[in-house]
């Protein structure tokens, strides 16, 4: 499970410095024009990643505030409505990234009920 919070906490701090620094080259990977809305976007990613990079040093109830199933499953359906109403095939709006969403929307709550599995009831902070 840590392996994989360590590669939501350094996807989304990248993706964020992206959209914040760089929002250009963010936009155009995805097929879509500048906007505003990237600054607030990628503030959000920043803080979902340093959230994700923070979890590897704290409880596992800590790192189920990391795995944000709710934000990727909205990223998720966002791409594919976009690919579909739009046409937008871009590679980061209809590609890898989009599969490595659909991933963690599975992989990320399975790994953490797995831990949680293996984790004395007295030994867990929920």
């Amino acid at each position: 499970m840590v392996e994989a919070i360590r590669f939501v906490g350094v996807e989304e701090l990248w993706a964020g410095l992206f959209h914040v620094f760089f929002p250009h080259v963010a936009a155009a990977s995805i097929g879509w024009d500048v906007s505003p809305f990237q600054f607030e976007i990628g503030v959000a990613d920043i803080a979902i990643g340093l959230t994700a990079i923070a979890s590897f040093w704290r409880s596992l109830p800590f790192k189920a505030a990391a795995i944000r199933d709710g934000v990727y499953a909205g990223v998720a359906i966002g791409h594919v409505r976009e690919a579909v109403t739009s046409g937008n095939f871009s590679g980061n709006n209809f590609g890898l990234l989009l599969l490595i969403t659909v991933v963690k929307v599975i992989l990320l709550p399975t790994l953490y009920l797995m831990a949680r599995r293996n984790v004395p009831a007295q030994g867990r902070d929920d």
